[in-house]
């Protein structure tokens, strides 16, 4: 009898490199930004993420991942924070009684 051992359900489950070592297929690639497979070739075209032909198998590298992200973490952190409705909503009834 043989024991089945489950596979892995992503792909930071493949492998101990850390992200900045690997290089992913797309579909990993995909998974990692959290978008879909037309999103991520669009980055590839733009030039946000590297990528290059192992073969017939396109692959992402996973130090451009993580430049990606803190790219987008800094534009994010250097935009004003926008207040949200809750906000806005309590700051025009806190004055006036109903």
């Amino acid at each position: 009898m043989s024991i089945k051992q489950s596979a892995p359900t992503s792909f930071s489950q493949t492998t101990s490199l850390p992200l900045e070592q690997r290089d992913l297929r797309t579909a990993e690639a995909c998974q990692a930004l959290a978008c879909k497979k037309t999103k991520l070739f669009d980055l590839i075209a733009a030039g946000e993420v590297d990528s290059y032909l192992d073969g017939t198998v396109r692959k992402v590298t996973g130090a451009s991942i993580v430049r990606r992200r803190q790219r987008m973490l800094a534009e994010a952190q250097s935009r004003p924070r926008p207040k949200n409705r809750h906000e806005k909503r309590r700051s025009r009834t806190s004055g006036a009684a109903p």
